[in-house]
């Protein structure tokens, strides 16, 4: 299984998470699809949300990450 190097934003330590680890929500729109990914960082213990390019979002899928289409994402 592919696991997923992720840098967290409030202790800045890298996090190598699984899949299953993370939530991703996805929009499609006129410039492409982006999305946020969520999850809870080992290092530190808070929950992060992160966006995401499309490219991003693609590769999350591609991996395994769990996800969910919205009409938007503000």
């Amino acid at each position: 299984m592919l696991s997923i190097k992720v840098t967290c934003p409030n202790c800045a330590k890298d996090v190598v998470l699984w899949p299953e680890e993370l939530f991703l929500i996805i929009s499609m729109e006129e410039g492409g699809m982006k999305g946020s990914y969520f999850f809870d960082c080992h290092s530190c213990g808070k929950r992060v949300e992160k966006k995401a390019s499309g490219r991003i979002c693609d590769t999350l899928i591609s991996a395994g990450a769990e996800y969910e289409v919205c009409s938007s994402i503000d």
